[in-house]
């Protein structure tokens, strides 16, 4: 219809579709002892009939397209005003955030809280062995020595079961 009737295929609709039996081509095949076997060749027709929408649908559908188009003009319109809108707050963040930056750096340094911290492992290994070696240095101090598993109450060593003295 298109191409014979030059009408516009977005007004157009299956009306009708159908397939029906179409010619049957006969041929044989050879067989032994002189003999033959029909084969037969079906073909089909296929039938589909068009036709154009009434005008009152042809209406409604071109106003849903219209409507879905500007539908999605508004909503692409308002992405855009709420992208502009964020990168304006966050211009104007951008703005204040160093003026607030500066203003705690000076109050840290007036507190004098000089210390810098940092996440070495290194560093919290020394501190943790520092932490040990002065709870050490506080038990000597009261007179007692620090024991291990190896020293008795007297402080002698003393072998582990199962072994001799030499």
């Amino acid at each position: 219809a298109v191409h014979n009737d030059q009408m516009d295929a977005e007004e157009l609709y299956v009306s009708a579709c159908y397939a029906d039996e179409g010619s049957t081509l006969k041929r044989w095949r050879p067989r032994a002892r002189g003999r033959a076997t029909r084969i037969r060749k079906r073909t089909s027709h296929v039938t589909v009939i068009v036709s154009r929408m009434p005008d009152d649908r042809i209406a409604r559908r071109r106003a849903q397209r219209a409507a879905a188009t500007s539908h999605r003009s508004r909503r692409v319109a308002g992405s855009r005003r709420r992208q502009a809108r964020t990168e304006a707050a966050e211009a104007t963040t951008a703005d204040v955030t160093p003026e607030v930056e500066s203003r705690a750096l000076d109050q840290v340094d007036h507190e004098g809280a000089d210390e810098e911290v940092t996440g070495d492992d290194e560093n919290v290994d020394a501190a943790d062995a520092e932490v040990i070696d002065v709870e050490a240095v506080e038990e000597s101090e009261d007179g007692e020595e620090p024991t291990s598993d190896a020293e008795g109450s007297d402080g002698a060593a003393h072998p582990a079961e199962g072994q001799e003295e030499s």
